[in-house]
């Protein structure tokens, strides 16, 4: 985790995206997903505090989403999710061990409860070198 801090709602957080209901705090988490020690990813998320308030303290643990669901009850029943080609700046390609202006793919996601509150915001980086989407629509 590089950062983990309860801040202020900022509509400017959601960008383009309608809250409805904004929490007045959110929990921030910064982190980098790595797998063998090998960098892939950073996910900066962004967590309707009213809703998600206790897996602050969880923010260290790899589990965050099971906590969501099955310690809190959280149903996450939509999801928006943009997937967008990018160029690293030089501070992500640091922190992702590549050259700057390196491909990645970025994904930001919106998700909302049954009520269309949303639950969380992220922004995911993830390596162009490491990374491969699959969706499957049934």
């Amino acid at each position: 985790v590089i950062k983990r801090q309860i801040v202020d709602f900022d509509p400017k957080i959601l960008n383009e995206f309608e809250a409805k209901n904004p929490s007045s705090k959110v929990i921030n988490i910064n982190r980098i997903r790595s797998i063998d020690r090998e960098p892939l990813a950073i996910e900066r998320l962004f967590f309707n505090a009213d809703l998600c308030g206790p897996m602050f303290e969880k923010a260290e643990d790899s589990l965050i989403y099971d906590f969501l669901v099955e310690d809190l009850k959280i149903n996450f029943a939509h999801i928006d999710e943009y997937l967008e080609p990018i160029c690293l700046s030089s501070r992500d390609a640091s922190l992702l061990n590549v050259k700057t202006q390196s491909p990645a793919l970025m994904i930001t996601k919106v998700s909302y409860n049954p009520r269309d509150i949303w639950l969380e915001y992220s922004k995911t980086t993830i390596r162009g070198d490491k990374c491969r989407y699959h969706v499957s629509l049934k």
